[in-house]
């Protein structure tokens, strides 16, 4: 967000303006590989359209990094016309080619966290309390037959399932199960804000 005064219209009818001051940036932190250049150290961003490095200032203490390492990096000041960018570690997530770590990487990437807010919390909470269990008219109850979920173990949510039933004439009836998050996350809840942020 951006402070701005119009100055005028171009030759194509279009407003132009000046724009006075950076009220509000959109990217705090940035994931990236530490590099050492000499005495600098320096973190060059995993995102591509980011072409700038950042000069690496004073860290946490407790943060351990080292060269090749991907970390977090919150931005401390940004570049302009004379000076580049610069940042200090938030977090060594590992390094850089460990599959292991590609969920905390997309999590820092995009501002995501593991921890909810109380009011999140306390309503997942309540809605596995009030879910109905009994069958309706859109709704079976499966809870007697053999299902195993197909998502890995490392995800997020396990809410995609197959089963395997023998039918009288040999042949197999594959049941494929998506959970229903519709019927549990109501519009406008404190769950479905989250769920966008």
């Amino acid at each position: 967000t951006v402070q701005a005064v119009r100055t005028g219209i171009d030759r194509r009818g279009r407003q132009e303006g000046v724009i006075l001051s950076v009220v509000e940036r959109a990217r705090t932190s940035v994931v990236g590989t530490v590099h050492k250049l000499g005495a600098t150290t320096i973190v060059r961003p995993r995102d591509a359209k980011l072409k700038a490095d950042y000069i690496l200032d004073s860290t946490d203490p407790m943060v351990q990094y080292s060269e090749g390492d991907l970390v977090v990096l919150e931005i401390t000041s940004y570049s302009d016309s004379v000076h580049p960018p610069r940042g200090r570690i938030l977090a060594q997530l590992g390094q850089a080619g460990d599959p292991k770590i590609d969920t905390e990487i997309v999590m820092a990437s995009f501002g995501l966290t593991d921890v909810f807010p109380g009011d999140v919390q306390e309503e997942a909470e309540r809605v596995a309390r009030e879910i109905p269990i009994a069958p309706g008219p859109n709704r079976e109850d499966f809870r007697s037959w053999d299902i195993v979920t197909i998502d890995g173990d490392n995800a997020r949510d396990f809410d995609d399932a197959l089963s395997l039933v023998r039918q009288k004439d040999g042949t197999f009836e594959v049941g494929i199960h998506i959970a229903d998050v519709a019927t549990y996350v109501q519009e406008g809840t404190a769950l479905d804000k989250e769920a966008f942020r």
